[in-house]
């Protein structure tokens, strides 16, 4: 797949076995990206901090930030490959893969 961001629109295509698959990601703002990229980074830097709750507010921001790329990118171009739940012992499990993995990722990174 391939991304195209910018401040006029943001777009996936996607490369499958049987051709390509344009699609708009109206989430994923050229703006909005370049402050979301930034408050990770920010966050990062604070994941070290002697301070426990300095640690924890930049994990909150980090699963938050997360929680924002899945919904503007991760899930939509998913769900334009027809991909809806992940793949166990070959058989796709119910349910969407990202919200309770990123809220375990969350819960257990405290």
């Amino acid at each position: 797949m391939i991304f195209n961001v910018s401040a006029f629109r943001s777009d996936a295509l996607l490369l499958t076995a049987d051709g390509q698959i344009p699609l708009e990601l109206p989430k994923l703002g050229y703006r909005t990206l370049v402050d979301r990229v930034n408050t990770f980074h920010a966050a990062l830097r604070e994941t070290g901090h002697p301070d426990l709750h300095r640690r924890l507010d930049a994990q909150d921001q980090l699963a938050d930030v997360l929680d924002w790329l899945w919904e503007a990118a991760a899930e939509p171009v998913l769900r334009a490959l027809d991909h809806h739940g992940p793949v166990i012992d070959g058989q796709r499990a119910p349910g969407p893969a990202s919200a309770g993995a990123l809220r375990a990722f969350r819960i257990l990174a405290r």
